[in-house]
Order: structure tokens, then C-alpha cells, then sequence
């Protein structure tokens, strides 16, 4: 069995966390662009595949509730 690489995703929520978070296990946060339209849909595009990678999610679940909860679940 091969080992797979550690990735780090940071919410918008959870920026400043998710690099300290980094920093501390030497890695390089997945670089991911969210944008929101203006009828409120959410787009989330990841830099590059993390396929077969162990991928932490970092977001908080602080108000405005409904949109974090959202950005967590769509990568």
C-alpha cells in the first residue's frame, strides 16, 4: 500500500486557521478560488487535484451559517 499526501483545505471562514494549521505540519494550503455570483450560487475551483490525497477541510460553521456550511460541502 502507498502512503498518500496530506492536504490542508481552508475555508474563506477559516483562512488565518487553516495557514497556521499549515505552517505547523510544513505544508503549502490546496490554493482554491470561491466565487459568488450574483444570485447567490457558489462556485469553488481547486488549484490542482487531490485525488487519492487526505484532504482536511478547515471551515468554521459561524454565521453566516447557511454560506459556510455550503462552501465546506461543495469541493
Amino acid at each position: 500500500m502507498e502512503d498518500n499526501d496530506v492536504a490542508i483545505l481552508a475555508g474563506s471562514a477559516s483562512a488565518q486557521l487553516g495557514t497556521a494549521v499549515c505552517k505547523l505540519l510544513d505544508l503549502s494550503p490546496v490554493a482554491c478560488d470561491a466565487r459568488r455570483f450574483p444570485d447567490g450560487e457558489l462556485q469553488v475551483e481547486l488549484a490542482h487535484s487531490v485525488r487519492g490525497d487526505d484532504l482536511f477541510l478547515i471551515q468554521a460553521t459561524s454565521p453566516p451559517v447557511d454560506q459556510h456550511l455550503i462552501e465546506l460541502l461543495m469541493p
